[in-house]
């Protein structure tokens, strides 16, 4: 966009000495070919002019979209902030949700890594047939044991 604005400038000042030379042409054949110059010269100008204002367009929807996406990514991480980290009676570090009152929502747990990477993951008592080793959560996203 910006390596057209020179082109522009440099096609307008043509466009000033041509028609200051249409104006001292003496004769008829002069005058014409000054005035079809001229007209060339108009016509390469606002092509540039059109390719310019389309980049513009381009960019301004560009800018558009950046902006959409940088609103929805602060829109979806808001919901870290309804959760602090605790830790479990195994000795773990978790997300737990903080009281809601409006609309009340049960206490829950969320794992930790899947809180990193921008994913409610809300940890599930975990029920395996591993008795030696306990945990208290399993994550059902990454299959993680907290």
């Amino acid at each position: 966009m910006l390596e057209s604005i020179p082109t522009i400038i440099s096609t307008t000042k043509t466009l000033y000495e041509l028609s200051k030379t249409l104006k001292e042409a003496k004769d008829e054949f002069e005058k014409e070919q000054a005035l079809l110059d001229l007209h060339r010269k108009i016509s390469s100008l606002q092509q540039e002019m059109i390719s310019l204002k389309e980049e513009h367009i381009a960019l301004l929807d560009f800018k558009c979209e950046a902006i959409k996406e940088g609103f929805q990514l602060t829109k979806d991480e808001s919901w870290k902030d309804n959760y602090s980290l605790h830790e479990t009676t195994s000795g773990v570090m978790v997300y737990i949700s903080k009281p809601q009152p409006d609309p009340p929502t049960p206490v829950h747990h969320i794992c930790p890594n899947c809180y990193e990477n921008g994913i409610k993951s809300i940890l599930q008592p975990d029920n395996s047939a591993m008795q030696f080793i306990k945990h208290d959560f399993i994550c059902p996203k990454c299959d993680e044991f907290f």
